[in-house]
């Protein structure tokens, strides 16, 4: 956590200096760097905080927002905390509080629904722009935390004491019950389940599923915020369906599949889940602050057509009124229909599409269609790259939302416009709905900043110490732990949710798992990433996957490991594969400038990130297969992006330019996109000395741009380091939302390292390197309760065009997550660099 010393260090004196340096030519830029630097060392010396006795793990929390986020939710798998077997007594305070004070509001839950506590939710307000520090401690006395207000509630409430007479049950009462396996002869009206199926609620809203053929969701909207579920239908079906004390079931479900329902597209209608063998509940939590339940339907068909086994977790958190909705399939059925049900009072409305994939939108229906009249918006919240079209039947309007490997998640909701809170404002209106649904389709998509540490991580640290070649080797092995051969041909890549395929995160990751093998002697890495690489060679070596017609020079950079297997196995099936993407490189299209395309649906566009996917290998294959005809393409390359994307005011280098000047992200003028994102010129630094490796000694002309190059951006990356590493916006490290990004860092700190050992950067960057390193580890580098390694803090990705503008926000919304294998292959191949600088 940055001390407020160094934070005024930051930001005060850092933009004083900088205001002044732009104002006049008094002060030279060298004093002005010397006095950032001076900024930089306090901020270096801000190690990771250790823990005290009793401590188990740190939260740290940011909002990345300008606005506050009340009853914000942040849920931690428990092993991410160091911790193994859940103590229901630990306790969550603030860091300013002694071991005695209020703790944090928390639950621990089961998130994936599979019967075990899993996960560490908390409960918190956050300021606009507010850090938070808490520690995860023992109680010191062993006593239970102090209860916590009930604020959410799940229940399934079926009859007992009476008889089946045919479909109806004819008296007994109600009782509650954890799980419920529905007899064969039940359906709708048969009262024996109470208000018909499992319910679930916060404060603010409530909602049933039917647990029959109708298998529609409904909701039991409130005027006052308090849980009422309890007393719904205790008296049979038809008191809440009128205005009551505590509010009524607003919703008319009929024919549609209800607010958020889901079912089977048959290319004309939504087929409900109504040909079951057999359903059944699970509560598998009720509050306080978090309540879920399971719907297991097994056998499921239409009209012949098997479509598996299914289940739905429907989950709420204390504060929202949101429901989050977990679908998995055992039969991928390619996707699910995902409803609002029509009323001729209602108009249905779409939120932004023209967003990047993994951001997050909405469609909602407004209007006065509650049962009572009043107005009622029924919504639906979907991320953009699931969404595979919108159309609509007789009695819903329909998401068709894609399930990946037979997964689904998203949320829905409702507001009524009798609620309290509204009635004593300004009213429910369509401007009121969509204002919320904005902020809500936002925080889904930009989430809470996250940094963790525990004992476990504290523990191999101190044994370690900076040992590089030692942590490369356990990242390596981690990774295979956690995700096996999921980057083999055929296989579903989890990190990436789709099947895997030939592309240049799978030869990054292959590369670095496969050298620490050689360099360490361990041949089960080698063996991991050479089979992934088989994995898509097919029989006449062509590669499996591959689309050359696509032009995309991302596809080039696992050609590497073709290269490496060629060189060490003399097998004709790699030379022969690395020959058809050598082939690419021929007829790629290129710019005016013959500076490749990054892709052919990105026409005249020149990416950083290009630079790394190409480069390297057409040096190394030239080199070792055609004489070094190619070099000269290979170097313009870099000549290209020296000319046209180095910024000469910082030093900096932009993410990408388009040539043609025509794209929306691009300045009209320069043809440049506006932000120096990490990332992008980590690729780029990497290319540089991996492109050296290849050019021969007495190719001095090339050699001297690609030095040059590599010193001047060397400087200038010092100059932009925080805390020893690197935020996402490189030179905009106190901007709202921005981050400590590891990839980046990753790549930078391999670039200095391998340039210094490689002989490419002066000496003087030795200890930079060094330092850099020891920012990794203390920063990014988590252990978990089963000792596996994991890089925190990489972002996911990072593009231009098809809905992702260029702008700062944008820049912010993509996913922030761990073991990224663009961080996890430069972290584990810098090993080797780093090792030798400490010799």
């Amino acid at each position: 956590m940055v001390s407020t010393a160094i934070f005024q260090c930051t930001a005060n004196a850092r933009a004083a200096i900088m205001k002044v340096v732009k104002a006049a030519s008094l002060i030279s830029m060298v004093a002005a760097t010397a006095f950032l630097s001076g900024c930089d060392s306090t901020e270096q010396n801000n190690k990771e905080t250790q823990l005290t006795a009793g401590q188990i793990a740190q939260i740290q929390i940011a909002n990345p927002s300008d606005y506050p986020r009340h009853d914000q939710a942040i849920t931690i798998p428990a092993s991410l905390l160091g911790i193994a077997n859940i103590n229901t007594h630990y306790q969550i305070t603030r860091a300013n509080q002694s071991a005695g004070g209020a703790p944090i509001a928390h639950q621990w839950v089961d998130d994936d629904g599979d019967g075990t506590l899993d996960s560490l939710l908390l409960i918190t307000d956050l300021a606009a722009a507010e850090e938070q520090l808490m520690t995860v401690s023992n109680n010191p006395d062993g006593t239970a935390n102090p209860p916590l207000a009930v604020r959410t509630a799940a229940e399934i409430s079926r009859k007992t004491g009476g008889a089946w007479e045919g479909s109806h049950y004819r008296g007994g009462h109600f009782e509650n019950v954890s799980t419920l396996t529905l007899p064969e002869n039940y359906t709708d009206h048969a009262e024996y389940v109470r208000y018909e199926g499992p319910g679930i609620e916060s404060e603010q809203v409530g909602y049933r599923l039917y647990i029959d053929w109708r298998n529609g969701i409904d909701v039991f909207a409130k005027t006052a915020a308090e849980l009422v579920l309890h007393q719904v239908g205790q008296d049979g079906y038809d008191s809440y369906h009128e205005m009551s004390d505590w509010g009524m079931d607003v919703l008319k479900v009929g024919s549609s599949a209800g607010i958020g329902g889901f079912g089977w597209w048959d290319g004309s209608a939504v087929q409900r889940l109504s040909e079951v063998e057999q359903r059944s509940v699970d509560i598998v939590a009720s509050g306080p602050l978090y309540s879920a339940f399971k719907v297991n339907y097994q056998g499921w068909s239409y009209q012949g057509r098997e479509l598996g086994d299914l289940t739905a977790q429907l989950s709420m958190h204390a504060g929202s009124r949101l429901v989050r909705v977990d679908l998995n399939s055992s039969i991928d059925i390619g996707a699910f229909a995902v409803t609002l049900p029509k009323h001729s009072a209602a108009e249905w409305v779409t939120g932004d599409l023209d967003i990047t994939g993994k951001a997050w939108s909405y469609a909602y229906t407004f209007g006065p269609q509650a049962m009572n009249g009043e107005p009622l918006a029924n919504f639906v919240l979907f991320r953009k790259g699931d969404l595979k079209d919108q159309t609509q039947d007789e009695h819903n309007f329909v998401q068709q939302l894609t399930a990946r490997d037979g997964h689904l998640r998203y949320y829905f909701g409702a507001i009524w416009g009798a609620e309290d809170a509204l009635q004593k404002g300004a009213g429910l209106d369509k401007q009121y709905v969509t204002e919320y649904l904005k902020k809500e389709a936002e925080k889904l998509t930009l989430q809470p900043r996250l940094v963790l540490t525990n004992q476990q991580t504290q523990s191999l640290k101190a044994k370690l110490g900076s040992d590089a070649v030692q942590w490369s080797t356990l990242a390596a092995r981690s990774e295979i732990t956690r995700h096996g051969n999921e980057l083999a041909y055929g296989s579903f890549d989890s990190m990436r949710g789709r099947l895997a395929n030939w592309e240049y995160t799978m030869g990054l990751l292959t590369q670095g798992v496969y050298q620490q093998g050689q360099l360490t002697g361990d041949t089960a890495l080698q063996d991991w990433a050479q089979g992934i690489i088989d994995s898509y060679i097919a029989e006449d070596h062509s590669i499996n996957s591959y689309r050359r017609e696509v032009f995309n020079i991302d596809s080039i950079n696992s050609g590497k490991m073709l290269l490496q297997l060629y060189r060490d196995s003399g097998d004709q099936a790699y030379r022969d594969a690395a020959a058809i993407l050598r082939d690419q490189l021929v007829d790629h299209p290129r710019q005016n400038s013959g500076a490749y395309w990054h892709k052919k649906r990105y026409p005249f566009q020149l990416w950083l990130d290009g630079v790394y996917m190409g480069m390297p290998f057409l040096a190394e294959y030239s080199v070792s297969f055609e004489q070094g005809r190619a070099l000269d393409a290979a170097v313009h390359e870099f000549a290209v992006v020296r000319e046209e994307l180095l910024d000469p005011q910082t030093g900096l280098y932009w993410h990408a330019w388009d040539e043609s000047r025509v794209q929306s992200w691009a300045d009209p003028e320069t043809g440049l996109s506006h932000y120096f994102w990490a990332r992008g010129m980590g690729w780029l630094a990497m290319a540089i000395v991996d492109t050296l490796q290849w050019i021969p000694e007495e190719n001095s002309e090339q050699r001297q741009l690609l030095t040059d190059m590599a010193v001047e951006l060397a400087d200038t990356l010092l100059r932009y380091q925080r805390q020893g590493v690197w935020y996402q916006i490189v030179d905009r490290p106190d901007a709202l939302g921005n981050y400590k990004e590891s990839s980046a860092s990753a790549m930078f700190t391999y670039f200095l390292a391998k340039g210094v050992a490689d002989g490419v950067l002066p000496e003087r960057f030795k200890a930079p390197a060094l330092d850099a390193y020891q920012a990794l580890l203390d920063q990014f580098v988590l252990v978990d309760a089963d000792g596996e390694v994991h890089l925190t803090q990489a972002v996911e990705v990072g593009g231009l065009g098809f809905g992702r503008d260029g702008s700062y926000h944008y820049y912010m919304s993509e996913p922030v997550v761990a073991n990224d294998p663009k961080v996890l292959g430069p972290f584990i191949m810098l090993g080797r660099y780093i090792s030798q600088l400490q010799q």
